[in-house]
């Protein structure tokens, strides 16, 4: 199974060569640009466990704040983190790091045991 954003790099790439080429006729296919295409939603969770947990977390802050925040792609995506679930995942960062706007708007589910 092939994952969306792959697909995505192929179109792209596919459209730019044929706009390197040109049309049939021999004009300039660089000029006309077709109707602009509708953002995809995606919707994204994310799960880990131990220092993959961590990682995890880190992962969906930064990919929401980057296509929230205007970085490239985001007028062609719209992304939601739906979910964050970790296992036993190390303490990740310090009381001011945990108020970062970034990591507290996660749905965060972090699964701990007592003996750990």
């Amino acid at each position: 199974r092939r994952s969306r954003f792959r697909i995505g790099f192929r179109r792209r790439r596919a459209s730019r060569r044929k706009k390197d080429r040109g049309s049939k006729d021999g004009k300039d296919a660089g000029g006309a640009q077709g109707p602009k295409s509708p953002r995809r939603k995606v919707i994204v969770e994310f799960t880990g466990h131990s220092l993959g947990g961590s990682v995890a977390i880190i992962l969906a802050a930064r990919m929401q704040r980057h296509l929230s925040g205007g970085g490239p792609g985001a007028d062609r995506v719209s992304l939601k983190v739906s979910s964050v679930v970790t296992f036993g995942q190390p303490k990740l960062t310090n009381h001011a790091g945990a108020m970062c706007p970034a990591l507290r708007s996660l749905p965060l589910l972090r699964i701990t045991a007592e003996e750990d």
